[in-house]
């Protein structure tokens, strides 16, 4: 979640440094509600549940029934969609912005397939997750840009 701090080392970017930050922050905010939201509305039962070797203790707390979606993935994108995005805004022509949008693309990718290998999620709940919060992180960096 840290990832968009690494703007803050670009002169140009560092100058605006309020509000690109605060739009960050919103955008932040607006996934995390999404996630609370639908994990309250959805009530999908997490894949190590379903694992005969799992403690009986950890099947049996809230948690449990909160797979869909992936929050940690969502956030992930949402900072490294935000980061990318913002970075095409303030430089249109790098040559460094494929390398960019593949870095922000693996991030949450990363993210997302340590969740499953770690029984947490199903791959819909990391899908899910990686569209809204890249969706979230590029969408708000681009509506909210300077003219």
């Amino acid at each position: 979640m840290a990832l968009p701090a690494l703007l803050l080392t670009d002169k140009d970017i560092r100058k605006d440094a309020t509000p690109v930050m605060l739009v960050y922050f919103h955008s932040v905010l607006i996934t995390s509600g999404e996630v609370l939201m639908t994990k309250g509305l959805v009530d999908r039962t997490r894949p190590f549940v379903y694992n005969e070797n799992a403690p009986m203790s950890e099947k049996q707390k809230p948690d449990a029934n909160a797979s869909f979606f992936s929050s940690h993935t969502a956030l992930t994108a949402n900072a490294a969609a935000y980061t990318a995005a913002v970075y095409s805004i303030y430089h249109p022509n790098s040559k460094a912005l494929p390398y960019i949008y593949i870095g922000a693309a693996a991030i949450p990718l990363t993210t997302g397939y340590l969740r499953y290998e770690a029984g947490k999620h199903f791959p819909t709940d990391i899908a899910a997750g990686l569209i809204i919060g890249a969706l979230n992180g590029y969408l708000m960096a681009k509506w909210h840009k300077s003219k």
